[in-house]
């Protein structure tokens, strides 16, 4: 469960990064950068949480 709650945020993360990328591409402001900037964060943050899960799944079935 804990697997699938990470992928999908990670899925939603990298939606809302291409549509900043995209508004980006046709009005640079500064205010989409900090967003950007944001995203990032909680990017890093659903991957280690994936990271971890994988792991901690791969233990269980040793």
């Amino acid at each position: 469960m804990a697997l699938a709650r990470s992928k999908l945020a990670l899925l939603r993360i990298r939606s809302l990064r291409q549509a900043i990328l995209g508004a980006l591409l046709t009005s640079p402001l500064a205010p989409d950068l900090k967003g950007l900037r944001g995203l990032e964060r909680y990017d890093r943050a659903a991957l280690v949480q994936q990271r971890r899960t994988l792991r901690l799944l791969s233990f269980e079935r040793k």
